[in-house]
């Protein structure tokens, strides 16, 4: 019989390094990326949705229109979000942590 194992154990184990490295790479070559991996429900946040977002999407990434709007769409923003990692998870007594840097957008200049 296979114990589960909850996901953010297995984002924080397992995936989390793989991510930073491809934050790494992605930073170092300017290449955009959107990335989301939603890791379940907070019970004790209401039923809140626990997830981990990466989104370079500011203008020294040269996104592409679908980058920027998916970026918003995950997020929920109407800047342009260049995160290194948007997490909305709970950690222990630690609460939730967040981390991102914004660039807000030109007035009267749509997102590219």
């Amino acid at each position: 019989m296979r114990i589960a194992v909850p996901k953010e154990e297995v984002y924080d184990e397992k995936i989390r390094p793989l991510m930073t490295q491809i934050i790494e790479i992605c930073r170092e070559h300017k290449i955009a990326n959107v990335c989301s991996f939603c890791l379940g429900l907070d019970p004790n946040k209401g039923g809140q949705v626990l997830a981990c977002t990466t989104a370079m999407v500011t203008s020294e990434f040269e996104p592409d229109r679908r980058h920027v709007m998916a970026a918003h769409l995950i997020t929920g923003t109407k800047t342009r979000v260049a995160i290194e990692e948007i997490e909305t998870r709970r950690r222990g007594d630690r609460g939730v942590l967040m981390d991102k840097t914004m660039e807000k957008e030109t007035p009267g200049k749509e997102a590219s």
